[in-house]
């Protein structure tokens, strides 16, 4: 079920005045994606705490990105670049979380800092808690539900979390994301109060400043576009959909376009490649490769009618549904994990209880012939803005 994220900051608020820390390190070693723009919502939070003092530690490649955001001046507010993070990242993850472990351990000493923020957790446990000086604090964002997982390895991954969660003290907060069910029961289940529900954020976008792009997908008025855009895979249904077009007739592909938005992912490149050569005879597939910056991604959130995400992993929360819902188009999703409960207590579209390319196939057919509701759509992105999910951590930490 989901809940109301960010009801406990209400709780909280006493208690983070008498804890505020005298300086913050915001680590963040990786700034594609989602990680650039958590970046920037915590950017412009710390602006609206001048008495605290930030640190954001990242790597060189975000001077490549820092022109998709803005990025006011402020006293309180220093902007590392770390040339190595980058490549600490590389390698099993052990051993890529005791490397940035190190770093950040130097980033605290060196800065004087008494609390640290990790925009990705995982990537550095159990590791930053431990390497910590005496007295520093660790709070971080937890993408994974583990919860939700299934298999041996699922089960052992949760069990060294719960581990790390319950007997390192060092770990201040866990911010979950977009889950405030999965919160209460490790909460409960930890018999603490550490884990904090955190809102999935939607951006507010200018829309006066949107354009309708259909005529350079060469569709026209009646057609329907559908999207599928971000990192893109087999573990995101990318094969699956390109798998559907192939099950379709040519009487349903022919008021259909497909765009393709984003960079794939290296071991699904060629079997892309592969599918989209052997439809785009029958069907019309656009493809935009790489990364999208946001005026395409908008312009493309804006000229399509609908937004394909047929995810096979389904544990963790996707900016994804934040895009579909602002934009009121209905989605194609799965039924399960958190996405799952999602799809279901906004009625975003048409959810699958199983991906595969014949319930694509059969879950594109309903969603283009069955109306839903745009005000249920539109909730979800009221429902969870950058100022919910920067209160909640600035509130929190």
């Amino acid at each position: 079920m989901i809940g109301d994220c960010w009801s406990f900051s209400q709780h909280v608020g006493l208690r983070a005045l008498v804890f505020m820390s005298m300086k913050t390190i915001i680590f963040e070693p990786q700034v594609t994606g989602h990680h650039v723009e958590y970046t920037n919502h915590l950017y412009l939070g710390a602006l609206s705490h001048p008495e605290r003092e930030y640190v954001f530690v990242l790597p060189r490649d975000f001077e490549e990105k820092r022109h998709l955001y803005e990025w006011p001046e402020a006293k309180n507010i220093v902007i590392e670049i770390d040339d190595e993070l980058e490549s600490l990242r590389k390698g099993k993850q052990i051993v890529s979380a005791l490397k940035l472990s190190i770093a950040l351990r130097k980033a605290v000493k060196r800065h004087k800092a008494d609390k640290v923020f990790l925009i990705t957790l995982s990537q550095n446990l159990p590791m930053t808690p431990l390497l910590m000086p005496s007295g520093v604090l660790v709070s971080g964002i937890q993408y994974n539900i583990l919860l939700y997982e299934k298999g041996t390895k699922a089960r052992i991954r949760s069990k060294l979390f719960d581990l790390i969660t319950t007997y390192i003290p060092q770990l201040e907060r866990v911010f979950i994301l977009n889950d405030a069910s999965a919160t209460e029961m490790l909460n409960k289940k930890n018999g603490s109060t550490r884990f904090v529900c955190l809102p999935d954020p939607m951006k507010d976008i200018d829309c006066g400043s949107l354009r309708d792009i259909r005529s350079e997908l060469k569709a026209e008025a009646s057609d329907k576009v559908l999207l599928h855009f971000g990192a893109m895979g087999g573990r995101k249904g990318t094969l699956a959909i390109l798998q559907a077009i192939g099950l379709m007739s040519d009487e349903e592909l022919k008021d259909k376009v497909f765009v393709f938005a984003g960079k794939i992912d290296e071991d699904a490149l060629e079997r892309f490649d592969s599918l989209v050569a052997q439809e785009e005879g029958r069907a019309r597939i656009v493809v935009y490769r790489g990364f999208c910056e946001n005026e395409l991604l908008h312009n493309l959130c804006y000229s399509c009618d609908y937004i394909l995400m047929p995810y096979l992993q389904a544990y963790r929360s996707s900016g994804v549904v934040g895009y579909a819902s602002y934009f009121k188009k209905p989605a194609l999703g799965p039924a399960d994990g958190l996405i799952g409960s999602i799809f279901k207590s906004y009625t975003l579209g048409k959810a699958l209880d199983n991906v595969t390319a014949e319930s694509v196939a059969q879950g594109i057919r309903e969603l283009t012939t069955q109306g839903y509701p745009t005000e249920s759509i539109g909730r979800y992105a009221e429902e969870h803005t950058v100022r919910d999910f920067t209160d909640v951590i600035f509130k929190t930490i």
